[in-house]
This record gives structure tokens, sequence and C-alpha cells, in this order.
């Protein structure tokens, strides 16, 4: 795959990484949404954005100059925080050219399965694909790291598993496999796991609510639709009968009434 070259890639790492970042935290859980309309000075930005990603990650893998290059300008102290740092700016990079369904299967070509995917970087994830509510894109590689047993150690393992339940398993209605990864989840201690249950019961109780009002809502439409049809037929029937008829049937009618009453 040929990489675009931008005068980006020659810039100073740091200074690249540090001018895109994704408003989103463990805390804020906030996310800007991708927008297709971006000014042209904007795409082409993120464009090299990118191409200085794959860049800068296919030349530390090859190159020792370029590796040297990247301890120099990022002052990272570790092969995994230089290629976290990368994946970061191409995430924001796909996300500001709308490019979002791109963004899993790319990260994946670096990290290939995904038990092995940075904190940060399975957040942002999270974070995209809910905002653009597509979270089921989530389920197997967000259940995949949560089962490992070596991100369970991890020190953001707690609020990973928690943004994990909110914005993926309980807003698609799993409240069973919620249960299940929580209650399997060692890690956790009694108090914690408690608290969890207690936020998947609340939830179930809420979806179960709204499902009995959709379906007390669609019993109504379908009734009022069927009365609606009802009354449509019966008004063309009417319509057709020859008006012949209609004025004998009248006439007789009257004769009824009005001619045969005692009263009148």
């Amino acid at each position: 795959m040929s990489v675009p070259q931008s005068p980006l890639c020659t810039a100073d790492p740091r200074r690249v990484a540090a001018g895109v970042r994704l408003e989103a935290s463990t805390e804020g859980h906030q996310l800007p949404a991708p927008s297709g309309s971006l000014h042209p000075e904007g795409k082409q930005r993120a464009v090299g954005y990118l191409g200085c990603t794959e860049a800068h990650w296919k030349g530390y893998k090859g190159k020792c100059c370029c590796k040297k290059h990247l301890f120099r300008c990022l002052f990272l102290t570790s092969f995994a925080e230089v290629k976290c740092s990368l994946c970061v700016v191409g995430i924001q990079a796909l996300a500001e050219m709308n490019r979002w369904r791109e963004v899993l299967s790319w990260v994946l070509q670096y990290y290939h399965v995904p038990e092995h995917l940075p904190p940060k970087v399975l957040e942002l994830c999270i974070l995209l694909y809910s905002k653009v509510r597509e979270p089921q894109v989530m389920l197997e590689v967000g259940s995949s790291w949560l089962r490992a047993c070596a991100n369970q150690s991890l020190p953001e393992f707690g609020a990973l598993l928690e943004l994990y339940l909110e914005q993926v398993l309980l807003p698609l209605g799993r409240f069973e496999g919620a249960e299940e990864l929580v209650q399997g989840c060692a890690a956790l201690d009694s108090e914690r796991q408690l608290a969890f249950l207690g936020t998947i019961r609340e939830s179930r109780r809420r979806w179960a609510q709204r499902e009995e009002t959709r379906a007390l809502s669609q019993k109504l439409l379908t009734m009022l639709t069927l009365l609606r049809r009802a009354m449509r037929s019966m008004s063309n029937h009417f319509y057709l009968l020859p008006y012949k008829k209609m004025l004998l049937a009248t006439f007789l009618l009257y004769l009824v009434v009005v001619r045969l009453d005692p009263g009148t």
C-alpha cells in the first residue's frame, strides 16, 4: 500500500499528535460526531495526519533512523506507546473524514487481535461507534478484551467495563450477557459487582417498560388502521350503489317515516 506523502510526515510527530485529539475520556465519555462536510483545508489536514501516521509506523518498523527520529521527537519510552499514539492520530483522521467504518479494521491491522488493544484505543473505538449509533460493531471486540486475564489487572479495566456496559451492551438489550460478563470478572470486588448488577437490573426494567409502551402503541395503531380500512370499504360500497336505487330507498323511507306516522 503506497502512503501519500505529506509535509506533516517530516514534522515533529509529537506536535502532530497534539494537534489532533479525540475529546474523550473515561470520565466525560464525549466524542465529536464525525462530519462529512469538512472544509477542504480540514480534509487535507486529516489526510495528512493519516498518511503521516502510516508512514511513521511503517518507517518505525523498517528503518532504524525513523526509530531514532520517533524517539527523539515524541520522547516516548516504549514501542507500545509510540504505536498507541500513532493509532490515536489515525482514528481521529478517519473520524474527521467520515470514514469511521474503517476505524476498527484499520486499528486491528496493527494489533491483530482485540485483546492486544491499548485501553485508550479501545475506549476511543467504543465511544466512536456509540456516537454513530453502531455499538454492535464493538460487541465481540469489547467482550474479548474484557475477558482477557491480562487486561483485568490493568488500572483502566473498571472504567472500560463500565463504558462497555453503558455504551454497548445495555443499549442493545444484552442484559444476560452483561450479567455474565460482570459475574465472571475476578478483578471486581463484590461491592463493585453489586453496583454493576444493580445498574443492569435498572436498565432491564426501563427497557421492559419501553417495550410494553411500544407494544401498546403498535396495537392501537393496528386497530386504527383496521377501522380506517373498514370505513373506507363501507364508503366505497355506498358510492357504488345505483343512483335510482338510492332515490327509491329514500322515497320509501320518507313514506314510512312521514306519511305512515299517525303523529304527523
